[in-house]
């Protein structure tokens, strides 16, 4: 009889590390999803940081273009 009392709660025992692994195991996942959503959005604001860098290098050079033609400096600039 020891045994089987012994038996019930190991049983019972194990049961509650699964069951608290499945709701560790979500947690995990639900914090990897925040993560990826996290790197795509870091992303997403890198490739507009390029946009915006890429047309003020072009408003710049055209600016340039646009002193030159002036005569407000020399074209060697």
């Amino acid at each position: 009889m020891a045994d089987s009392v012994t038996n019930e709660l190991i049983y019972e025992v194990l049961k509650d590390v699964r069951e608290n692994q499945y709701h560790t195991h979500r947690k995990i996942s639900f914090i990897e999803d925040e993560l990826k959503s996290h790197r795509a959005h870091a992303h997403a604001m890198q490739e507009d940081i390029n946009n915006i860098q890429f047309k003020l290098r072009d408003i710049e050079t055209e600016f340039d273009r646009m002193r030159v033609r002036f005569g407000l400096i020399d074209p060697a600039h």
